[in-house]
């Protein structure tokens, strides 16, 4: 059975690919699970936008920068490794 943490990391996820994909409700949902503060989908959601700029997207790099900070300021891991990879 997973544990609380791990089902909101694999939806957070799930998220995030479909997001990639195009899939706007997906993407809205990230958007809106990151902005109540949860730091897993702020990492999935800087990832995104991380992604899209570095592929050649619209976005820029300030909303993963962003979201990268607010979840390095809640302890996640992942997010100083690749906020230290990213040039700025």
């Amino acid at each position: 059975m997973l544990t609380r943490v791990e089902k909101t990391m694999s939806d957070s996820k799930e998220l995030h690919d479909l997001a990639i994909k195009g899939d706007t409700k997906a993407m809205t949902t990230l958007k809106e699970l990151a902005d109540k503060g949860d730091a897993e989908s702020q990492f999935q959601l800087a990832s995104y936008y991380y992604i899209s700029n570095k592929d050649g997207g619209k976005s820029s790099k300030a909303p993963a920068v962003r979201y990268f900070i607010l979840a390095i300021q809640q302890g996640h891991k992942e997010e100083k490794n690749c906020l230290d990879r990213m040039s700025l």
